[in-house]
């Protein structure tokens, strides 16, 4: 929507810093609202987000935070759950959220010109950056536990 409404730069601006801000406060959150208390009620599937957390660190959240289709809310709830100090952790989200806010605002802004090059080009790109980590054995393995 930011590169539909605004254009790509400015809305991989904003989109960047909503990533941040949205991760900064679930992080937050979740780590002041205290780690033993919370964790009791969570079932064994996050018990498998934690982890993976705390076996890759920031590259799980970086990853999950970059890819177009990552489930970054679960992984920024987690992180706050986590180990993983605030300040890698922010760096990761700052890094890849601009990944993330960038390819969204670029596809944002060729949806303005439907049927162009540009837009089956970009349509393309996007459809493979999503469906990419699938071709790995091992990332279907870690993801799914299957």
């Amino acid at each position: 929507a930011g590169g539909l409404a605004f254009g790509a730069p400015l809305g991989t601006l904003l989109g960047t810093v909503g990533i941040v801000l949205s991760a900064s406060f679930k992080f937050g959150l979740a780590r002041g609202l205290g780690r033993q208390w919370i964790r009791p009620h969570l079932g064994p599937s996050f018990r498998r987000i934690e982890a993976r957390l705390e076996d890759t660190g920031t590259w799980f959240v970086a990853a999950a935070t970059g890819h177009p289709a990552g489930p970054m809310a679960a992984v920024h709830w987690a992180a706050g759950l986590s180990s993983i100090p605030l300040g890698p952790f922010l760096l990761a989200v700052l890094l890849a959220g601009f990944v993330r806010a960038g390819l969204c605002s670029y596809f944002g802004e060729a949806l303005a010109r439907p049927g162009s090059m540009r837009f089956w080009l970009t349509s393309v790109a996007l459809l493979a950056v999503v469906l990419l980590p699938l071709a790995s054995r091992r990332f279907r393995r870690r993801a799914f536990g299957s």
